[in-house]
């Protein structure tokens, strides 16, 4: 019956089986071979394929029920069949019978259907003729091995496909780039959208009326060029009662992690750009892979997204758990990305690189064309913790300056400006008295420094330009002539890439401070809030949140606008 041979290691093995032990091995290379070349046609699986290479179990997801105990468990799996149901042993090989698959002609292609449980188990997937020796002490081996082209199998019904779950309507299948967990709203199937991943009676049928959870234990190998490389595995809770709330939990699990990843990758995409404008093509797609990071991104996402099925497997409001599981994907994001940026250059257009990425990224995470309402209610941050919010003390400071403009005090404001002046240790004390902190003085000097710049002679009076509008990034937006302005003119964005590029762990270089607010009097331009600067540059040495909010609204301010709106609305 070998038709061609496919595994030479089996001719000249060491190993010689007994009966029992070739029969064996038999069955199991029926399920589970990935040798071959014998090329057929399944509907089951789609276009043309090696149909010994897949057989009946290799490349698809087992699944197993995990009960209390061993027998627990065998009570689960073990599939109550009917005596006139079990089929028959398989001997279409030998008991010549009709329906038998030939290797020429029309018949060549013919399917057989499996009568059952006892058929399917010894069903040959492969054709597979052993030779039998005889050894010395006079017990039957197997010496060599012949294995050829199979039977063809109908597409099985549900009750011979018990841990089987589809995905599209086929088998799930596993991959070595793309975890278990990513496709497991397939264990919850039969209440989804999808009417051809149902399949009626089966494992989890029987599972949904028993009544108490049940953990499914989802296992599958890993093949490559014929040979097995591995195996993955995962573990995912089951209650009957719960099934729908679980299915539409890990459907949307799944679904926002993967518009996330988008997100990330679209973010990245904006970083490689400016800040690698003359990369060769070879070189793009390594780069990009770098600042992504997804690998990484989508491993981060699995503790959350089991953390979402365990709440909801254990009865926990399932709203709730789903938004807390919006905010860590969105947190996730951010933080992965931020940590793959920091490769790009401290220097030249490096900062620009990672604040148009991280407002890249901002913008996504907020768009409702990609997201659904409930992710975005569950992020939108709340109008208390506005970031352009700013605090009494600072508050207060701006009130001072701003009185001194008013009643014209000139002294104090020279005092401010004028190194050496009489007034000088006056003004800066009382500067300094407004700091919640001694940590936050120098931030406050320092904003009372440049506000006294800014409004030297007292060339107006206006409240809006008192007071000033937005921060730094914004009004540095605002320097420049009409056609071109903030980040459009060389010398604006050379200017505000210096103000960014300071180290966090020291404080801003006051000469580009001093420089970017000359320029807002000379053009006549809206200077920043004043109090929102006194605390940002008090908050300056904290890390990057300042300086990647200044990013956001010099680069793309409509990502500032539309994060105060939602604010305002929530």
């Amino acid at each position: 019956d070998g038709a061609q041979l496919a595994e030479h290691v089996h001719l000249h093995h060491e190993w010689r089986p007994t009966a029992a032990e070739a029969l064996a091995a038999m069955l199991v290379m029926h399920a589970y071979d990935t040798g071959g070349r014998m090329m057929a046609r399944n509907e089951w699986f789609g276009r043309a394929f090696t149909y010994g290479a897949v057989g009946r179990n290799a490349l698809r997801v087992r699944n197993f029920a995990l009960g209390r105990s061993l027998a627990d468990t065998l009570r689960l799996n073990i599939v109550p069949v009917a005596r006139s149901r079990t089929g028959q042993f398989n001997f279409t090989w030998t008991d010549g019978r009709v329906d038998r698959r030939v290797f020429t002609g029309p018949a060549a292609a013919r399917a057989r259907t499996v009568s059952g449980p006892a058929d399917l188990h010894s069903w040959l997937g492969r054709s597979v003729l052993m030779h039998p020796v005889r050894r010395a002490d006079g017990e039957i081996v197997v010496d060599r091995v012949l294995v050829g082209g199979g039977e063809l199998m109908e597409p099985l019904p549900p009750d011979l496909l018990q841990d089987c779950v589809l995905v599209k309507g086929r088998p799930q299948q596993a991959r070595a780039d793309q975890a278990l967990w990513r496709s497991s709203s397939a264990l919850y199937a039969g209440v989804g959208p999808a009417p051809e991943d149902a399949k009626g009676a089966d494992l989890f049928s029987r599972l949904e009326a028993l009544g108490r959870r049940v953990d499914i234990w989802s296992v599958a190998l890993l093949t490559s060029q014929s040979s097995f490389v591995g195996w993955v595995s995962d573990t995912f809770p089951f209650v009957g009662v719960l099934r729908q709330e679980l299915y539409l939990a890990a459907a949307d699990g799944a679904a926002w992690c993967e518009k996330a990843e988008r997100a990330a990758a679209g973010a990245a995409a904006v970083a490689r750009d400016v800040g690698y404008p003359r990369a060769r093509p070879e070189e793009r797609k390594r780069i990009l892979a770098r600042l992504l990071a997804a690998p990484l991104l989508w491993a981060r996402f699995e503790e959350p997204f089991q953390r979402l099925l365990e709440e909801v497997a254990s009865g926990q409001d399932a709203k709730a758990a789903r938004a807390r599981f919006a905010v860590q994907v969105a947190q996730t994001t951010r933080t992965s990305l931020q940590e793959s940026l920091r490769c790009l250059p401290p220097s030249g257009s490096g900062p620009e690189a990672r604040l148009r990425a991280l407002a890249r990224l901002e913008m996504a995470l907020t768009n409702p064309r990609m997201f659904p309402s409930e992710f975005l209610e569950a992020t939108m941050p709340p109008a208390a913790g506005s970031p352009t919010a700013a605090s009494s003390p600072a508050r207060a400071l701006a009130g001072w300056l701003a009185s001194l403009v008013e009643s014209r005090n000139h002294d104090l404001l020279k005092g401010l400006t004028v190194p050496g002046h009489h007034f000088e240790a006056e003004a800066r004390s009382q500067a300094r008295q407004f700091a919640p902190a001694q940590k936050h003085e120098g931030g406050y000097l320092l904003t009372a420094k440049l506000f006294a710049r800014y409004h030297r002679g007292i060339p107006t009076l206006d409240r809006v330009r008192i007071f000033g509008s937005g921060d730094l990034g914004a009004a540095c937006r605002r320097i420049g002539s009409s056609r071109s302005q903030g980040a459009r003119d060389p010398g604006v964005q050379r200017l505000f890439r210096l103000l960014v590029a300071s180290s966090p762990l020291h404080k801003v270089e006051p000469t580009y401070l001093f420089q970017a607010i000359d320029r807002l009097r000379a053009t006549r331009a809206v200077p920043p809030h004043w109090a929102t600067l006194a605390d940002d540059l008090a908050a300056w040495g904290t890390g990057d949140v300042v300086r990647d909010r200044w990013g956001a609204s010099f680069y793309t301010p409509g990502v500032q606008a539309r994060r105060q709106t939602a604010a305002a609305t929530r």
